[in-house]
């Protein structure tokens, strides 16, 4: 976003795109780099049929840790879960909020986003991926980023082509 480029196609942007910018309340613009990927034996193309974002408000002080259970517990763990694909982590590089009520400083700041791959609509409820969150460690990492932020989701696809 603070790019000479993207400021030059923002500078010559469409009014109507301006307009709508100032109509909205909040429009979120992030950049993340991906870090980490872990993919099953499938095509690193494949597009999933299920897929699981993550963001996560992870504070400065539960960094590391957090790095560290994700790397020896978790995404090990994720893996076993059925129907499973792909797992690719992501870092925050750059956040801009725009809109009439954008305000940086209320919202958490989302510094990892994880994108969980898989096959099976109902990994969710499967004991393999529930175990995954509910060992003592899991337990203390989840506790603390429940405080800070997080949002999890899951899609279905739709239409491929």
């Amino acid at each position: 976003m603070q790019s000479d480029a993207e400021k030059l196609l923002s500078a010559q942007s469409a009014d109507q795109e301006h307009s709508l910018t100032r109509k909205l309340d909040v429009l979120n613009h992030r950049i993340y780099e991906l870090f980490e990927t872990k993919v099953d034996h499938v095509d690193a193309d494949l597009i999933a049929k299920y897929n699981h974002p993550v963001l996560l408000s992870v504070p400065l002080d539960l960094d590391q840790e957090f790095n560290k259970w994700y790397a020896e517990e978790h995404m090990p763990q994720i893996a076993k879960v059925p129907g499973w694909l792909r797992t690719r982590r992501y870092k925050l590089v750059s956040a801009v909020e725009l809109g009439r009520k954008a305000s940086l400083d209320d919202s958490p700041v989302y510094n990892y986003l994880t994108l969980h791959d898989f096959e099976q609509e109902d990994f969710f409820n499967l004991p393999e991926f529930q175990a995954t969150l509910h060992t003592p460690w899991a337990q203390k990492v989840i506790a603390e980023l429940i405080r800070s932020g997080v949002i999890a989701r899951r899609f279905g696809l739709y239409k491929g082509f």
